[in-house]
C-alpha cells in the first residue's frame, strides 16, 4: 500500500489487481482505478459544497458505462438515485428500504438489519426474499445468497453505501475497505479520535459502528458494587468538535448524581486517558455500548440533557438505578433530533 503525504491511500497492488485512488484537495476521494490483465475499471465521483457524493461515472477499458446522480436531504447517505440529466429518478432510499422505478427489479423492497443496522436481507412488498448477504466481523460482504429473482441492495454493513467494483463502503466522510479493516484515509478529527488514524470502531465492529467515518460516542461503566448487585452507568461524549480557549477538545461525561438528578462535567483528557487515568478509578471500568454521532448531534444532546434533566430527578428502576436511565434520555433525544431533520 502507498500513500500521499497527507495520509490517502493512492494505490493498493495485488498479484492480480492493481488499484489506485485520487482525491480532491479537500481529501475527498474522487477517483478509483482497478487495472487486471484482462479489464480496466474505474469510478470517478463529484461532490457538492457539503462534502455529499452528487455524481457517480463508471467505466470499463475507458468508456463511460453509467453517470448517475445523487439527491440528498441530510442526513449521512443519500436519498434517490437518478439518471445523468438529473431529471429522472432511478431509485428512493429509506431508512427502512427501497424503491426502483422502473425496470424488471421495479418495486419497493423492505431491509432486515442486524445489531449494526447491516442489510441481512431484503423483501419485496409481497414478502419474498430478494436479497440475503453474510458479512465476516469486519463487513467483507457475501454475494447475495438468493438465486432466483435475485435483487441488490446499495446499501450493505452498517447501512453503508456499498461501491461494489471496489468493495468500498462509503459514508459521509470517508471511505472503509472491509479486506483490511481500515479506513482508505487519515481520521478527519485527527488524533481526538484516538492513535490509530485507519482503524475502524477500536477493532470492535461486532460491537460498534461508525456511520460518518469520525468517531464514536461511547457509554463506559465501572463496577459499582452497590449492594453486590448494580453497576454503575455514565456517558463519555467525546465527538462535540468543542475545543478550549487553547484549542484543546473539550469532552463530557453526562452521569446521575448522588441526589437523583444529572450532573454534567467537562473533561480536557482524551476516551483513552479518561478510562485509565480518570477520576473513576476501578479496574472493571470498561466501555459498554456504542452511539455514533454527528459533532453537531454530540452538542445537542449535551444542551438538551442540560435543559431537560440536570437537577431534574429520575425514575428510579430497579436493579438499574437513577444513574441507568443517563442512555435512555439521551437516546431518546438523539431520536428526536434525527426526526427532526428526515
Amino acid at each position: 500500500m502507498t500513500y500521499d503525504v497527507v495520509g490517502n491511500l493512492i494505490s493498493n497492488v495485488t498479484a492480480t489487481i492493481t488499484n489506485t485512488y485520487r482525491w480532491d484537495a479537500r481529501h475527498e476521494l474522487v477517483e478509483w482505478q482497478e487495472v487486471s490483465a484482462t479489464q480496466t475499471n474505474k469510478s470517478q465521483w463529484s461532490y457538492n459544497g457539503f462534502g455529499q457524493r452528487v455524481q457517480e461515472i463508471s467505466y470499463t477499458n475507458g468508456v463511460a458505462v453509467t453517470t448517475n446522480k445523487f439527491l440528498w436531504a441530510g442526513g449521512t447517505q443519500p436519498v434517490e438515485q437518478r439518471d445523468a440529466s438529473g431529471a429522472t429518478v432511478l431509485k428512493r432510499y429509506y431508512g427502512q428500504g427501497m424503491q426502483i422505478v422502473s425496470g424488471s427489479d421495479a418495486g419497493t423492497y423492505f431491509y432486515q438489519r442486524d445489531h449494526l443496522g447491516s442489510v441481512r436481507a431484503m423483501t419485496d412488498s409481497t414478502g419474498n426474499l430478494r436479497g440475503v448477504w453474510d458479512y465476516d466481523p469486519f463487513g467483507r460482504v457475501s454475494n447475495n445468497l438468493v438465486t432466483s429473482n435475485a435483487v441488490d441492495s446499495d446499501f450493505k454493513f452498517t447501512g453503508h453505501f456499498y461501491h461494489v467494483k471496489s468493495k468500498l463502503h462509503l459514508t459521509l466522510y470517508r471511505a472503509y475497505d472491509a479486506d483490511t479493516g481500515r479506513w482508505i484515509s487519515r481520521d478527519p478529527i485527527g488524533e481526538n479520535g484516538g492513535i490509530n488514524l485507519y482503524g475502524y470502531c477500536l477493532n470492535d465492529p461486532i460491537n460498534c459502528v461508525d456511520l460518518l467515518g469520525l468517531d464514536i460516542t461511547e457509554l463506559s461503566r465501572k463496577t459499582h458494587g452497590y449492594l453486590g448487585l448494580a453497576d454503575h452507568y455514565f456517558l463519555f461524549v467525546d465527538n462535540t468538535g468543542i475545543v478550549d480557549k487553547d484549542g484543546n477538545p473539550v469532552n463530557y461525561v453526562l452521569d446521575a448524581n448522588n441526589t437523583g438528578g444529572l450532573s454534567i462535567n467537562r473533561q480536557k483528557v482524551s476516551r483513552e486517558e479518561f478510562l485509565k487515568n480518570g477520576k473513576v478509578k476501578d479496574p472493571d471500568l470498561r466501555e459498554t455500548k456504542t452511539i455514533t454521532t454527528t459533532p453537531e448531534e454530540a452538542k445537542k444532546v449535551i444542551d438538551e440533557m442540560r435543559i431537560k434533566f440536570d437537577g431534574i430527578k429520575y425514575k428510579y428502576s430497579w436493579p438499574r438505578n437513577d444513574c441507568g436511565e443517563t442512555l435512555d434520555r439521551a437516546e431518546e433525544i438523539l431520536k428526536g433530533i434525527r426526526d427532526q431533520s428526515k
